[in-house]
């Protein structure tokens, strides 16, 4: 039987449930099962409302003591509603009154960036970082935004979250956090980078996914140049083992926090730089990160030691 559970729960919700046809031994096996997967983007689903039902009938019947993993991925939905933000946020804490231990949300309801009269703003109920088994919380939005500080969120230690919907002052804090993938839309967003080191004392792995496609390359001059923090992030100094920055599109400020990073990390093992290709911003990135960073990597090779990698730099 558990192996039975074990294969229901490496499958989509929707064909776990359609195995209750098979036999009459596999009727309602389904709702025992500790893992939920519902994914949008499934070629059986075609209109979101229909989609919306069947999580709603599935979460009533399932009934496990405790879910070890909700999955939840949502996109292409054009003219979402706050009625489809309600339904969203009734499932996630249907899933949180289980003990959960994995939230993995993508939720890209198609928007237009440049309409500034229309810009979706979907907020993660309290629930979520009042959850105190939560350990694993993986979040991939255009438009979600992260609850404030508490003891939920300083349990989770892999975070995947949108760079566009937060403001410095509101971020929380994540005192546990080792892994964070961070997928950044539009403008300027190295202030927002650094606030998070702050926040993230543990930290090990930092990936940067900049969305170069939501801005045009003229619109980023005349920004704020990168000021380095007054005092140096813990993780940078003691915990920060890898950086990936991927489609760095080479602007003085991106340049300027990459220089920092490889000035004063103390244990980093691999720097990957990987550049945008934006016709001339691809020679300036190439040129000065190299620049830039060999310098810094002197520096930073008296404190590593022999034997270590300060990164690398890739042409895209």
């Amino acid at each position: 039987m558990k192996f039975v559970f074990h294969i229901l729960s490496c499958i989509p919700t929707l064909y776990s449930v359609r195995t209750t046809v098979l036999s009459k031994g596999w009727k309602n096996l389904w709702t025992f099962v500790p893992t939920l997967d519902f994914d949008y983007g499934d070629r059986s689903w075609t209109i979101f409302e229909k989609f919306a039902d069947f999580v709603d009938g599935a979460l009533k019947l399932h009934n496990p003591p405790t879910i070890r993993k909700f999955r939840l991925h949502i996109e292409n939905i054009y003219k979402v509603q706050e009625k489809h933000f309600s339904r969203i946020r009734n499932w996630i804490c249907a899933a949180m009154r289980h003990e959960l231990s994995e939230l993995d949300l993508y939720f890209n309801p198609t928007q237009n960036w440049r309409d500034n009269s229309y810009k979706l703003e979907f907020k993660l109920p309290r629930r979520v970082d009042r959850c105190k088994t939560l350990e694993v919380s993986k979040v991939h939005s255009n438009c979600i935004t992260y609850p404030s500080t508490s003891p939920g969120v300083s349990r989770v230690e892999y975070l995947n979250l949108p760079g566009l919907k937060f403001e410095t002052c509101s971020l929380p804090n994540f005192s546990n956090l080792k892994q964070l993938k961070l997928n950044l839309f539009g403008g300027s967003y190295v202030e927002y980078v650094m606030e998070l080191l702050k926040r993230t004392p543990k930290l090990e792995d930092l990936v940067l996914n900049i969305d170069f496609s939501s801005w045009y390359d003229e619109e980023y001059e005349g920004y704020v140049p990168f000021e380095p923090p007054e005092i140096v992030p813990i993780c940078v100094v003691s915990h920060l083992k890898t950086v990936s920055i991927n489609q760095i599109t080479g602007h003085d400020d991106q340049l300027d926090m990459v220089k920092y990073l490889l000035k004063f990390g103390e244990v980093p093992r691999n720097v990957t730089i990987v550049t945008c290709g934006l016709g001339r911003g691809l020679g300036r990135a190439r040129q000065r990160a190299r620049q830039g960073s060999a310098g810094a990597r002197q520096g930073l090779g008296r404190g590593l030691g022999k034997g270590r990698s300060a990164g690398g730099l890739t042409g895209g």
